[in-house]
């Protein structure tokens, strides 16, 4: 029993450490990894990556979203006619006066936004969710911010499979009629 706990210990550390893009077992799962000075490797780059790859839509319910560049990855998009609608925490915005959010720069290109709380007043729309073309599913713990990227200990996984898929744009879209301004 405990030579199969070992080899099980080994084969998923392996998996965790494994390049991007393994351990999906050609599912269509990759994982990545952050504080990115550690791991070599950038989920924002890859976030960049499936936003310029993206030809019809991205959703997006994102918690903390202070990242330039993604905010420019996606106004690109926009420019191209990709349809974005992005939903945003609304305590992280009223907590934001000195302007660190992406959020000014996001109605100041006339992205479709909604800004949410947890529901009845409380809580948070804590979600790290992207939808790109209705079919690739980001999640993780991943906030679309430098210090995601650069100095905590984060991870955002890319899945491509049509049922998850579609039970992310339902939840998504059940967000997004919730209410919010």
């Amino acid at each position: 029993m405990n030579s199969v706990l070992y080899r099980l210990g080994v084969v998923l550390i392996v998996l965790c450490m494994a390049p991007s893009g393994l351990g999906g077992g050609g599912s269509g799962t990759q994982v990545f990894f952050s504080p990115a000075p550690l791991t070599q490797e950038s989920i924002r780059d890859e976030i960049i990556k499936r936003i310029n790859l993206s030809g019809k839509s991205i959703d997006i319910a994102i918690y903390d979203f202070t990242a330039g560049p993604i905010a420019q990855a996606l106004l690109d998009a926009k420019k191209r006619g990709v349809r974005i609608r992005i939903i945003l925490d609304e305590m992280q915005i009223k907590r934001d006066a000195k302007g660190h959010s992406e959020y000014r720069f996001l109605v100041d290109n006339g992205f479709n936004l909604k800004v949410l709380s947890g529901i009845k007043g409380f809580g948070k729309m804590h979600n790290k969710i992207a939808i790109y073309d209705g079919r690739v599913v980001q999640t993780g713990s991943y906030n679309w911010s430098d210090n995601a990227e650069y100095n905590s200990w984060e991870n955002a996984v890319f899945i491509d499979d049509a049922s998850v898929a579609q039970k992310c744009r339902d939840y998504f879209q059940r967000m997004w009629n919730y209410g919010g301004r």
